[in-house]
């Protein structure tokens, strides 16, 4: 079964495990801050994503538009020393992405 929705925490310095998802999160620290937009560019080069994040343990998105990869790893990169919170990234052809997932595993 492919989910709908998937979360990856970055407490360790490994590539992120991405499967064909409509949406997924990714959380960030600024000790980790290297990972996530490591991550970011690794989405980018896989699918078509729009990111947004929210801030500590909110559920609230910080940014009203869903923006691509460079701008989101320029607000990243602007994280001060005590940063923490979910990147989010929507897929915005998850079907396609499933068929082509499939597709790979024959």
């Amino acid at each position: 079964m492919i989910r709908d929705q998937y979360k990856r925490e970055l407490d360790a310095l490994r590539p992120p495990v991405v499967a064909p998802v409509g949406m997924l999160s990714l959380e960030y620290t600024a000790e980790y801050i290297e990972t996530i937009l490591s991550s970011i560019d690794h989405l980018a080069s896989i699918g078509d994503f729009e990111l947004n994040y929210c801030e500590g343990e909110t559920l609230s998105f910080v940014l009203e538009k869903w923006v691509g990869a460079q701008t989101l790893k320029d607000i990243m990169k602007k994280q001060g020393k005590l940063a923490a919170g979910d990147v989010y990234a929507r897929n915005r052809f998850p079907f396609a992405s499933r068929a082509n997932f499939l597709h790979s595993l024959n």
